[in-house]
C-alpha cells in the first residue's frame, strides 16, 4: 500500500535504474581504459550532455519548424489524400475489394487519431514529471557508482541454496536483455538518421519528423519498418508526381541496409530465437498489451527461453527415483 501511494516517486527510481542499466557497460569499458568509476560516469554524463546540446542547437529548431508546418498543413494534406483515395474508389473494383479498402481506411484513421491522442498525453505527462526527470541522472549516478555494493547486497539477500543457480541464470538474462536493448536503440538511431537524410536528399517535406518516426518504429522487430513507412507514404501521396516512388525507394534502401548490414553487425542473434518465435511473440504481445507489448515482446520471449532452458535442464534430475 505504501509503495502504491508513492508510485510517482518510484517512477524516477525506475527510470534511473533503466538509464544506469544502459550506461553500465560503457562505464565498465572506460574503467578498463584506466579511469576511476566516478570519473568514467562523469565523462559519460558530459558526453551525453554535449550530444544533447548539439542536438538541441541544430536539430530541435528544424524539428520544431517541421512540427508547426505539419500541424498547419495537415488539413490540406488530409483533403488531398482523400482526393487521391477517391480516385481509387471511383475505379471499377470488385465489391469485396472495395469493402476491404474502406475497412483499411477506417482502421488507419482510427489508429492515427488514437496515436495522436496518446502522443499528446505523453507530452503532458513528461512535462508534469519534469522534476522527476531532472532527478533521474542524479539517482542513476549512485546506481552506477555503487553497482558492486548493490549486487553484493542482492546476492547476500538470496538463500545460500539458491545462489549457485540464480546468479548464473541472472547473468544469462542480463546478457540477453542488454544485448537486445542496446542493440535495438543503436539500430534505431542509425535508421532514423539514414531515413531523414534520404528523404531530405529527395526534397521530401518533414524529413526530420519522418526520420524520427522511422527510428522509433524500428525498435519493434520485423513490423517496425512497415509501421515507420506508413506516415512517409501517406504524406508523399498528396504531393503527386514521382514523390511516392522516390519515398518508397528511400525506405526500401534503408530497410535493405538495416536488415542485411546494420542489424546483423550490431544485433547478431541477440535473443537466440527463431524468426517464427519472434513473429509469434510480437503478435501475442501486440494482442495483449498493444504498442507496449510490441516493444517488450521479443526481450520477454528471450527471457522466457532462458528460464525454460534452465527448468528443462533441472527437471530430469528431479524426476529421478530416490534410491
Amino acid at each position: 500500500m505504501f509503495l502504491y501511494q508513492v508510485r510517482q516517486v518510484l517512477l524516477a527510481f525506475l527510470l534511473a535504474a533503466a538509464l544506469a542499466y544502459l550506461l553500465d557497460p560503457w562505464v565498465d569499458y572506460l574503467q578498463r581504459l584506466g579511469l576511476g568509476r566516478t570519473w568514467a560516469i562523469l565523462s559519460l554524463y558530459v558526453a551525453g550532455l554535449g550530444t544533447l546540446l548539439v542536438f538541441a542547437f541544430y536539430a530541435v529548431p528544424g524539428l520544431q519548424r517541421e512540427v508547426q508546418a505539419l500541424a498547419s498543413s495537415l488539413p490540406g494534406y488530409t483533403r488531398e489524400l482523400e482526393a487521391v483515395l477517391d480516385t481509387y474508389h471511383r475505379a471499377e473494383l470488385p465489391a469485396t475489394l472495395t469493402a476491404v479498402v474502406q475497412q483499411v481506411e477506417d482502421r488507419l484513421e482510427a489508429v492515427v487519431i488514437t496515436s495522436a491522442r496518446q502522443f499528446a498525453a505523453a507530452l503532458v505527462g513528461i512535462v508534469s514529471q519534469l522534476v522527476n526527470i531532472v532527478l533521474v541522472p542524479v539517482i542513476a549516478f549512485y546506481f552506477l557508482r555503487d553497482k558492486e555494493l548493490i549486487a553484493r547486497y542482492l546476492v547476500r539477500s538470496l538463500p545460500s541454496s539458491w545462489r549457485e543457480d540464480l546468479v548464473p541464470l541472472g547473468a544469462s538474462i542480463n546478457r540477453i536483455l542488454l544485448g537486445f536493448v542496446q542493440g535495438r536503440l543503436l539500430v534505431a538511431v542509425i535508421v532514423s538518421a539514414l531515413t531523414a537524410l534520404g528523404l531530405a536528399i529527395i526534397n521530401m517535406d518533414f524529413a526530420l519528423i519522418l526520420g524520427l518516426l522511422a527510428g522509433v518504429a524500428e525498435i519493434i522487430p520485423y513490423f517496425g519498418p512497415l509501421l515507420g513507412a506508413i506516415p512517409a507514404l501517406l504524406l508523399a501521396l498528396p504531393q503527386g508526381g514521382y514523390m511516392p516512388l522516390y519515398v518508397a525507394a528511400v525506405l526500401v534502401a534503408v530497410q535493405q541496409l538495416e536488415s542485411n548490414l546494420i542489424a546483423p553487425k550490431i544485433l547478431g542473434d541477440s535473443v537466440g530465437l527463431h524468426p517464427l518465435v519472434v513473429i509469434f511473440a510480437l503478435l501475442a504481445g501486440g494482442y495483449l498489451w498493444g504498442v507496449v507489448g510490441l516493444v517488450v515482446a521479443v526481450p520477454l520471449a528471450g527471457v522466457i527461453r532462458i528460464l525454460l532452458a534452465y527448468l528443462w535442464d533441472k527437471l530430469p534430475s528431479r524426476l529421478k527415483p530416490v534410491p
